[in-house]
């Protein structure tokens, strides 16, 4: 049943409420515990990391569930309606802690509330990219589903400029710097959770037609325990090159851009000097970036190797990264008053990087559908869950470890706590530079080496679609 375009809409537009919630976290959360609330930067990274690592360990097992889900609403759809409202709930209270906390009180708040906020997305983001794989087995409209599920992702980026940079976290004579006003964070994480509460409902609610013409479980899943069968698929999919190619790569990869997000607002603020109007536009431009190379990787995937498009995009964004950094480190840089200095930190920092890691936006969910394929063509079972739910648990506890080296650096550099540009000596300054140079260049590095692995080509999915439909027409 081909996908019209309304399905299309609907679906993707999901990616827009879980993007919010990614933006508020990644850009704010940090910089607020640290920066604003005095929490250590150890303390703070470590209640990212431990929460992104129990997380993680619910990932597999929420997608050998959502694979043996049976309901009127099909394997997918409760799990995506059950868990927008302790999303939403959550994603207000940890922005939220009440007045006169100790340090361990404030550690313990964020901790636990980032525990339901991250179990919840669990809940809702297995289902959903399992969904996505589900739709459409087409090469060429599995990756345009992605890309423009990946797009309203990226409009994603209008909450932190629009409602945090340009409006709540604005300079105000009352205030001062209002990315440092503490009583802005709750109202900006208030107008989010209520964002994605409405975007969550409405993506699942709107996609329910499309529930009929999806797989079912296999009628054999029962026979096994939960915990057995998790680890039956686990040890199954492993077994498969491709999927460790892209499992590992994410991996690394997600490490790598869990250093760069989460010290983003620091080096914004601390690094380059500029203020939350400047941040705003750089957070546009890596909108925009992201966009425009959504739109390129997709037009190039069509024609290419998703494998070799991948490994491209992910060698282009080290080399600006690390270019970008290196330079300013090193004193290169147009100095402050210089006019090219925005204009060049907007480009480099924002429009060119985000334009090069769009690859890895685009392919790497859309190579794990084929992997998908070719694990049915082997075993004649559809286990999408598996497949997202182990990938969804690399990502986490690499992007746990990156948030946890990201604390590290922050009380390494003696940044915690600091109110003001004005307290940041050069040495401070040069350390973090360096910082965010080494964990591109090295992490990333590492990320190519790993998709250097992946060997399914364009021809090879094709041989086995024709396999799989030739099997369907006989049984």
């Amino acid at each position: 049943m081909p996908l019209s375009r309304a399905s299309r809409f609907w679906y993707a537009l999901g990616q827009l409420g879980s993007g919010i919630k990614y933006e508020s976290f990644a850009y704010f959360l940090l910089f607020y515990y640290t920066q604003v609330l005095g929490l250590p930067g150890t303390l703070a990274g470590a209640a990212v990391a431990v929460s992104m690592a129990v997380d993680a360990l619910v990932d597999p097992l929420m997608g050998v569930v959502t694979d043996r889900t049976r309901s009127r609403l099909g394997r997918r759809h409760p799990w995506m309606f059950f868990s927008a409202p302790p999303l939403a709930a959550s994603l207000y209270l940890v922005f939220a802690p009440p007045a006169g906390l100790s340090r361990s009180g404030l550690f313990g708040w964020m901790l636990c509330w980032m525990l339901v906020n991250r179990v919840a997305l669990t809940m809702f983001n297995v289902p959903y990219l399992s969904l996505g794989a589900e739709l459409t087995r087409d090469w060429k409209e599995r990756t345009v589903l992605v890309s423009l599920r990946h797009t309203f992702g990226q409009l994603a980026a209008l909450f932190p400029a629009f409602v945090g940079f340009f409006w709540l976290f604005r300079t105000t004579p009352e205030h001062g710097d209002g990315r440092l006003h503490a009583a802005a964070y709750p109202v900006y994480a208030a107008i989010s959770a209520v964002s994605v509460l409405v975007i969550l409902l409405a993506t699942a609610w709107m996609t329910r037609d499309r529930i009929a013409s999806l797989p079912m479980p296999d009628p054999r899943s029962p026979s096994r325990g939960l915990l057995r069968a998790l680890r039956q698929d686990l040890s199954e999919v492993f077994r498969q090159r491709a999927f460790r190619a892209v499992f590992l790569g994410t991996a690394i990869a997600s490490m790598g851009w869990g250093v760069t997000v989460s010290l983003g607002l620091h080096a914004g603020t601390f690094f380059w000097d500029v203020d939350a109007r400047v941040m705003s536009y750089w957070r546009l431009a890596s909108m925009v970036g992201l966009l425009l190379g959504i739109a390129y990787w997709t037009q190039r995937a069509a024609r290419g190797e998703k494998g070799a498009l991948f490994s491209e995009g992910l060698i282009w964004y080290v080399v600006i990264q690390t270019g970008v950094y290196g330079l300013a480190t090193l004193g290169l840089w147009p100095n402050r008053e210089h006019p090219a200095y925005v204009p060049l930190y907007l480009l480099g920092t924002g429009f060119l990087g985000a334009f090069a890691l769009a690859s890895t936006y685009v392919l790497s969910e859309s190579m794990m559908g084929d992997c998908t394929d070719e694990d049915q063509l082997a075993t004649g079972h559809r286990r999408e869950g598996v497949f997202f739910g182990a990938s969804s648990l690399s990502q986490k506890l690499t992007g746990g470890g990156g948030a946890l080296f990201a604390g590290l650096i922050v009380d390494l550099v003696g940044l915690t706590g600091v109110k003001s540009v004005a307290e940041v000596t050069l040495g401070m300054r040069v350390h973090l530079g360096l910082a965010m140079t080494l964990s591109a260049l090295v992490l990333m590095g590492l990320s190519w080496l790993a998709f250097r692995q992946y060997d399914l080509t364009r021809a090879r999915v094709g041989d086995i679609h024709e396999c799989l439909a030739k099997r369907s027409s006989e049984g």
